[in-house]
């Protein structure tokens, strides 16, 4: 109960006030709506994130492994 209370009065009305007043969380769903590109497209409707949105590295790109037969075509 007290933790609850410290949630409303500290932190949960310190948000709705300061976006009251300031607009930035309605800003930034404007900004989304209004953008063009493909930036977003992780946002979709069906909840599947698009190959082009994911970021690739050196840490998280998967290894290529040769089959057999490949290695024979280069032979």
């Amino acid at each position: 109960m007290r933790i609850d209370a410290f949630k409303k009065e500290w932190i949960y009305k310190k948000i709705f006030e300061a976006e009251n007043q300031e607009h930035v969380f309605d800003g930034y769903l404007n900004s989304l709506d209004s953008h063009m590109g493909n930036d977003y497209a992780y946002l979709n409707e069906d909840g599947i994130i698009p190959d082009e949105c994911l970021v690739h590295t050196k840490y998280n790109n998967p290894v290529k492994v040769e089959s057999d037969d490949e290695k024979e075509e280069d032979d």
